[in-house]
């Protein structure tokens, strides 16, 4: 189907001279609440960096984007093609800067203030509230960020056009983007052609209790936080009961018990506002949060205006594939990519929350980076999704049972710590166990669990606007643009992934215990089938019996092996309490009386009993399920039990390295992880990153924003501000531009003006004595095409090329000579003569005029 009208693309380049239409053979445009402003094009042209792409979409709204990142390749036919990234044009305000703003009122007022030095203008501005802010020393695309951070609202640009090129830029804070009153719905039997349903990790609360400011006791502890039963009946949480009967779970006595959770306002000291705030957040959490993604045609691209649909619009979802009623959903439209030849288009819609349903349906992965964090990284790998959850909830209890001391100041920034903080350093008052702070500044954010040698703040995990450094992270899922590794291994080579060939080897010694892995499933493997083959005939031989109760007896000795290690896992005194329970409660999912294991054994002794063709069937599809589930439950409590193990090495091992770790100095620590050297990689060891190599391959070395790069592959060095103690170069070194050129080469200074040389200085200079030869110079020569300016206050001159030789200051000042011009024979023996009296004028000792005749 062709489209109704073609969206065409004209570029410009940044200063707004008009370059023309683009040929264009592909293109699509990304827009989302999130900030996201994207368009991905590929034309015939070449593009450059800074070009600005200006086009009109079919609602008739203007765009302007940023050339970005271009790639000039060739196509199937060889012909070249330009392939380029653009960005939201607002994005040029990276490069204007706020020294010190300080606006208060509203987000208007504040959005006027730092626009101020731009080309951009205030446009709508519909976000309410009243606010104040400092923006000290940042972009004004930073301050714009920080701006709807203390205001609130979402960012949005209108760009104006009057047919020829851009007459007005502005930028809009709106407390909702789209339409809110639009009768939008996606329907499967008219325009959803495909959907993706994805429900957030977080599950429903029915029930909550309400925390406010705790009070603290003259031990440093805390008092008993405020509640608000006095005023609710007595209860200290709101409920409710409709959610409960859905969303709850079975008390073990026939009735139901509410998913609970705690709300906290720490500076909440008000009942009446706690339980109000309290009912809020009961709303929010009650019921579960489901995102849309669809795939969808766009009816509007084909001429139909009604069918159109924008970031941040009101849409109704009906959706018929799920259930034969459907299922309705009331949200935003967060994020819309459409291919802007096609039509074609992809929304994602919903209740706005982070899809984390992948996330916990993926194992776990975390890198090995040295010796002294192995057992640590091993136990966030493999891992299975319940002890994630576990993990993370025994982490929130911990979160929710402490209180918050702050501190902040401007060169400090501020620290929050669960002890009290001196306010002018912001350190302890007092030094206790399991002290914990955050530090948020204009660098970024980084914690410490404990206090130095020396009684700072240490200072382990980082986080700032170019990268993440943790000795430790504890994750489901790690999800990255892309992540490049080659061979990944144990230390000695038995089990590895090769990710450039694809080859996979687990070592058959790998153990569980005192059972192998490949014991263990080759066992599960045997059974399976010896089951499959009792069934395939319907007969149930003597043979087959002896057979099964073989097996059985192999799995019963594997059963006895693990419970042995777990004895001696849960009983270590290494293994931390919260990891205790992740452990038992996967040893329980297999072996309690309850467990998978003893649903197994149940259901082949029924299998084993039955006496009929159709008994033997039904029996076998209730084996069927037991096996899969004793078979799931088994590798996860092996993944719990390796991680285990891990945590259990690395306590042990961590009791011998500590002192050692205090006393190494930064040398000592990298030639201790480099083999003093002679290892090369790249290594992570106490928050700082350490690379050895003899070659490093790469483009360009960049900060974030792109002011200072070294293009390896051309050599070019680009920086603002540079500080160097010494430099050894050889070849050429040029510095200005063409119209005024300074070039040094084989130790002579050029200077050149639109390519023609003006002028020299080398140190070539020689000469000797007329009168006696042998005595010979060496100096400076000066050498210019029309004329040498010097320009000084004073010149002073020395007849020594000693440094310490007092030197003369060459005198200035306007003089006269007075001199005899003429001298006459009078003709009697006597002579007479005429005087004449003339400037000569000096500065710095060189002669500027002289007028003797």
């Amino acid at each position: 189907m062709a489209l109704v009208r073609r969206i065409s693309f004209t570029r410009f380049n940044r200063w707004g001279d008009n370059l023309g239409r683009l040929t264009v053979s592909a293109a699509t445009h990304a827009d989302a609440l999130d900030g996201t402003d994207e368009l991905k094009i590929t034309c015939a042209e070449d593009l450059v960096k800074g070009d600005r792409v200006v086009w009109i979409d079919l609602q008739g709204v203007c765009h302007e984007h940023i050339v970005d990142t271009v790639d000039r390749v060739h196509d199937d036919d060889g012909a070249p093609e330009t392939q380029a990234v653009c960005i939201n044009s607002v994005n040029e305000t990276w490069d204007d800067w706020l020294d010190d703003k300080r606006p208060s009122g509203s987000v208007s007022v504040a959005l006027s203030s730092i626009l101020a030095d731009t080309r951009w203008e205030v446009g709508t501005c519909d976000q309410g509230g009243r606010a104040s802010h400092t923006f000290y020393h940042i972009s004004v695309r930073e301050g714009i960020a920080e701006l709807l951070e203390t205001w609130g609202g979402e960012l949005e640009t209108t760009i104006v056009h009057n047919g020829a090129g851009i007459v007005a830029r502005r930028v809009n804070i709106r407390a909702l983007r789209g339409n809110q009153s639009s009768a939008k719905r996606f329907t499967w039997t008219k325009d959803l052609v495909s959907v993706k349903r994805s429900i957030a990790s977080d599950n429903p609360k029915t029930r909550v209790y309400g925390y406010g400011k705790g009070v603290e006791t003259e031990g440093g502890g805390y008092g008993r936080r405020l509640t608000f039963g006095d005023i609710n009946g007595g209860k200290d949480y709101v409920e409710d009961a409709e959610a409960t009967a859905v969303w709850g779970h079975p008390d073990g006595e026939g009735g139901i018990l509410p998913a609970v959770a705690s709300y906290v306002n720490e500076q909440c000291e008000d009942a009446a506002q706690l339980l109000q705030e309290t009912k809020d957040y009961l709303e929010q959490v009650k019921e579960p949060k489901v995102t849309y993604t669809a795939s969808v045609i766009d009816l509007y691209a084909f001429g139909r205006s009604w069918e159109g649909v924008g970031v941040g619009d009101d849409v109704a979802i009906i959706d018929k594939g799920f259930s034969a009623e459907g299922v309705r959903l009331h949200g935003r439209v967060s994020q819309i990519e459409r291919d802007l030849l096609t039509g074609d288009a992809t929304v994602t819609f919903g209740t706005l929350t982070d899809t984390m349903a992948d996330m916990w349906q993926s194992v776990s992965s975390a890198l090995k980076s040295n010796s002294q964090q192995n057992a640590l990284y091993d136990a966030a790998a493999g891992t299975s999704v319940s002890w994630l959850i576990q993990l993370q909830q025994a982490l929130n209890a911990q979160f929710n049972a402490v209180g918050t001391y702050h501190v902040e100041t401007f060169e400090l920034g501020e620290i929050w710590s669960n002890v009290p903080l001196n306010p002018e350093t912001g350190l302890p008052v007092k030094s206790t166990a399991d002290m914990w702070a955050i530090n948020v500044n204009g660098r970024g954010q980084r914690l410490a669990a404990g206090l130095t040698s020396d009684g700072q703040w240490d200072w382990r995990t980082f986080f700032t606007g170019g990268m993440v450094t943790a000795d430790v992270i504890n994750a489901g899922t790690m999800k990255a643009d892309r992540v490049r590794a080659g061979l990944l291994t144990d230390e000695k080579g038995n089990n590895f992934w090769d990710l450039t060939s694809g080859e996979f080897s687990l070592s058959a010694g790998a153990k569980l215990g005192d059972t192998s892995v490949e014991d263990l499933f080759t066992g599960l493997d045997e059974l399976d089938k010896t089951m499959d083959g009792i069934a395939e005939d319907g007969i149930i031989t003597e043979a087959e019996h002896a057979a099964v109760s073989k097996i059985m007896q192999t799995v019963e000795k594997e059963r006895v092996d693990l419970e042995n290690e777990y004895e001696s896992l849960y009983n270590s005194e290494y293994l931390n309490y919260q990891f205790k329970q992740v452990l038992r409660t996967q040893y329980e999912a297999v072996f309690s009386v309850n467990g998978t294991h003893a649903k197994l054994e149940l259901r082949i002794q029924n299998v084993l009993g039955t006496t009929t063709a159709e008994e033997l069937s039904d029996a076998m599809q209730l084996y069927e399920i037991a096996y899969s589930d004793y078979s799931d439950t088994i590798k996860t409590y092996n993944s719990a039990a390796r991680q285990a193990k891990s945590i259990i090495e690395q306590a042990q091992a961590q009791d011998k390295v500590d002192e050692l770790d205090d006393s190494l100095t930064q040398r000592e620590v990298f030639n201790r992880l480099t083999n003093n050297g002679a290892t090369q990689g790249i290594y992570l060891s106490g928050g700082l990153l350490y690379i050895n190599a003899t070659y490093i391959e790469t483009g360009t070395i960049s900060d974030r924003l792109g002011r200072n790069t070294w293009n390896l592959s051309t050599g070019k060095l680009t920086t603002n501000y540079m500080t160097a103690n010494n430099i050894n170069a050889s070849g050429t070194f040029e510095c200005g531009t063409v119209s005024n050129l300074l070039r040094i080469v084989s130790g002579a200074i050029y200077g050149y003006e639109n390519s023609t040389q003006i002028g020299k200085i080398d140190f070539s200079a020689h000469s000797y004595n007329i009168d006696d030869p042998s005595i010979k110079y060496r100096g400076i020569q000066i050498t210019a095409e029309g004329t040498v300016r010097i320009s000084s206050p004073q010149i002073s001159t020395a007849v020594s090329s000693n440094q310490s030789t007092t030197a003369t200051i060459c005198t200035t000042k306007d003089s006269s000579v007075t001199y005899i011009s003429e001298i006459r024979d009078d003709g009697d023996g006597t002579i007479s003569w005429s005087w004449k009296t003339r400037s000569i004028n000096f500065k710095n000792g060189l002669c500027t005029y002289c007028g003797l005749d």
